[in-house]
């Protein structure tokens, strides 16, 4: 499989194996927009302001509403990367060792903040058992910017970033997207999690690396 360039902006299954396509068939042809992930707006169509010096002073999201929104109907991977930079504790640290930590740290938003919790269920965000398997997705698969969204009806979702590519060595999703396909079996097959999927695809075509946005629902009674 060919690497992405500026004619060949979209992810193409063709060549996978028929199982994988199937795992992803909701990418298939989709377009990305090609953008660092580090500084860029959402909407950048280069890497032009990498070179820039790296700032998180700025604000994209207005209420939680709009983030609840987003999370609900399109978000991409920028998108995560927004809220996090935004909403994180360290909106006003520089160092990049302080910036990284936080890409590990979950936020949680509610569809509507006063639906009334079940007496025998704890609030996601003071749930410390869904607090440590979070963790663990993030550690055992090298899981970035989680995040936690409560629906109405009381169904939790989780969303991450998951990285992959070869950093200029590959040169082609192909491997990335079968590593994504497998870390949605495994995650199927956990009795915490009742679906999942990959929503969204970026891509640093520059240096060969990918990122995905894995979501996930759970039975919060597990927890």
């Amino acid at each position: 499989m060919k690497s992405f360039n500026k004619y060949n902006n979209y992810i193409s299954l063709k060549g996978l194996d028929t199982n994988i396509i199937e795992r992803l068939k909701n990418l298939n042809n989709k377009s990305i927009n090609e953008c660092c992930g580090c500084c860029c707006e959402p909407t950048c169509g280069d890497a032009k302001c990498c070179g820039e010096p790296f700032s998180r002073l700025f604000i994209r999201f207005y209420s939680e509403y709009e983030i609840v929104n987003k999370l609900k109907t399109n978000v991409k991977v920028q998108d995560l990367f927004d809220i996090h930079r935004q909403l994180d504790n360290s909106i006003f640290t520089y160092g990049i060792d302080e910036v990284e930590k936080d890409v590990f740290v979950p936020l949680y938003f509610r569809e509507i903040n006063n639906v009334v919790i079940p007496k025998n269920q704890t609030e996601p965000k003071n749930n410390s058992n869904l607090y440590n398997f979070i963790n663990s997705l993030v550690q055992n698969y090298k899981m970035t910017y989680p995040t936690v969204l409560t629906l109405n009806d009381g169904t939790v979702q989780l969303f991450f970033v998951k990285g992959g590519g070869s950093n200029g060595k590959e040169g082609s999703i192909k491997n990335s997207l079968i590593e994504v396909a497998a870390l949605l079996e495994e995650l199927d097959d956990m009795e915490e999690i009742t679906w999942s999927q990959v929503l969204d695809a970026s891509i640093d075509n520059i240096d060969d690396i990918y990122n995905f946005v894995v979501t996930c629902t759970i039975d919060i009674n597990k927890f």
